[in-house]
């Protein structure tokens, strides 16, 4: 069979492998009943720090400012906290959809 008929059987051929997959994972949910939803605040984006005007001058150019070595760091504290806390997200909506599906 050329590749060409072969490639068009198996696409035509998909849909009616998955047809009864779906109607298993269909069947599956409706006997579970409803997956209540997460409180809003467990799914809203983690706002990204703001990012300060420079205090000290460029070094490629004077004239422009740039950040100082010290809110280079609290920008970077800043950054880390709010990676953390969408990660604390995350996990807390990996442990609830867990347990939905228990």
């Amino acid at each position: 069979m050329p590749s060409n008929q072969l490639s068009r059987t198996i696409r035509s051929a998909r849909p009616a492998l998955l047809a009864p997959l779906l109607a298993l994972s269909l069947t599956s949910c409706a006997a579970s009943g409803r997956l209540s939803l997460p409180d809003s605040t467990r799914t809203e984006p983690t706002p990204y720090p703001a990012i300060p005007d420079g205090d000290v001058p460029c070094p490629d150019n004077p004239a422009r400012r740039c950040l100082s070595d010290s809110q280079n760091g609290s920008l970077l504290r800043a950054y880390d906290a709010a990676l953390t806390a969408a990660n604390e997200k995350l996990h807390w909506l990996a442990d609830f959809f867990a347990a939905s599906t228990k």
